[in-house]
C-alpha cells in the first residue's frame, strides 16, 4: 500500500463515518483514521525465504506474548494459514500447528533482527494503548462520567448484578481487563469491597430493573461507614499517643491457622499500641 493509498482509504473511511454521524468533523475524523491505517500499515511483516513468501500481521497481546496471524505462500499458493505467537526470546513465531516447506516439517517461522523489532515495537505500542485505555475507564468511573449498569442476570433466579458488555465495546477492552478496572475504581473508594458482592448491595437489591448508576453513588452508604470507622481509629490513635496505653479497636474470631494447636477456633483482637500502631492478638481458644 502506497501513502497515496492511504489517503484515498482515509477519506473512504471518513465519509462512511460522516454519514453516519454527521455532527464529527471531517478533518479531525481524517486524521484519526489515516493514523490508524498508517499504523496498522507499518505493523505488518513480509518477506521471502526458501522459496516462500511470508506475510505475518499484529492480532492482538495478551498480557504475556504477542498474537500474530501469518500466510505462507508457494509458488502463487497459500500452503499455510494461522496464528501463532511471538517468542523474543528466541526470534520464533510459534505457529498452532506444524506445518511443511520443501519437505521439511516446521513448527514456527524464524525471524530476522529487524523483523523482531518491528513486531516488539508494535507489542509496545500495544500495550501503551491499552494502558491509556485503562486509565481513561478508570478515570470515568471515578468521576461518574461513566456510570455502571445493572440489568437482570440468571434463569430459574432473577438478580440484578453489573454488565461490562457495554464498557468492553466502548473501551475496547477485553472482559477481564474492564473487570479489573472497575475493581481498581471501586477500591478507590471502599478499599474492602470485593466487585463481586456489588449486587448485594441494598441500593441494587432494592431495585426491580434495569438501571444505571455512579460509583459514587453506589457506595455511598459504605463510604459513610467507612468514614465512621476511620474516625474512630483516629481518635484512637490520638489516645494511644496521649496516654501511652493500648486502645482496643475490635475482636472477631477465625478459623485456627496452626496445626500443632488443638483448637478449631481462634480469637482475633485488633488494638491501638502505645506508639499509634495498628496491632494484633492471635489467641488459640482450646
Amino acid at each position: 500500500m502506497t501513502k497515496s493509498d492511504l489517503f484515498r482509504q482515509s477519506h473512504k473511511i471518513t465519509k462512511e463515518d460522516k454519514a453516519n454521524y454527521p455532527e464529527i468533523n471531517y478533518i479531525v475524523q481524517f486524521g484519526l483514521n489515516l493514523s490508524s491505517l498508517y499504523s496498522n500499515f507499518m505493523s505488518k511483516i513480509s518477506f521471502e525465504r526458501n522459496s516462500c513468501k511470508f506475510k505475518i500481521e499484529p492480532v492482538d497481546y495478551d498480557g504475556y506474548s504477542l498474537e500474530v496471524k501469518y500466510i505462507i505462500i508457494q509458488n502463487r499458493e497459500i500452503i499455510k494459514r494461522g496464528r501463532g505467537k511471538l517468542d523474543e526470546k528466541v526470534n520464533v513465531i510459534r505457529t498452532l500447528t506444524n506445518f511443511v516447506i520443501n519437505g521439511r516439517r516446521m513448527n514456527g517461522i524464524r525471524l530476522d533482527s529487524i523483523h523482531i523489532d518491528k513486531l516488539i515495537e508494535t507489542k509496545n505500542n500495544m500495550i501503551k494503548e491499552e494502558n491509556e485505555k485503562k486509565e481513561k475507564l478508570i478515570n470515568d468511573l471515578v468521576s461518574g462520567e461513566l456510570k455502571l449498569r445493572f440489568q437482570m442476570m440468571g434463569c430459574d433466579y432473577r438478580y440484578l448484578d453489573f454488565t461490562t458488555q457495554n464498557i468492553e465495546d466502548t473501551y475496547e477492552l477485553k472482559y477481564n481487563v474492564v473487570n479489573d478496572c472497575i475493581r481498581t475504581a471501586v477500591n478507590k473508594f471502599d478499599k474492602y469491597m470485593d466487585i463481586h458482592n456489588l449486587k448485594n448491595l441494598k441500593i441494587v437489591e432494592d431495585k426491580k430493573e434495569q438501571f444505571e448508576i455512579t460509583l459514587e453513588e453506589l457506595l455511598s452508604e459504605r463510604i459513610k461507614a467507612n468514614q465512621k470507622k476511620d474516625d474512630k481509629l483516629n481518635s484512637l490513635i490520638e489516645k494511644a499517643k496521649e496516654t501511652g496505653k493500648k486502645q482496643f479497636v475490635t475482636r472477631w474470631t477465625e478459623e485456627c491457622n496452626d496445626d500443632n494447636e488443638e483448637c478449631d477456633i481462634d480469637t482475633i483482637t485488633q488494638y491501638i499500641d502505645e506508639n499509634g500502631e495498628l496491632s494484633e492478638v492471635r489467641d488459640h481458644n482450646w
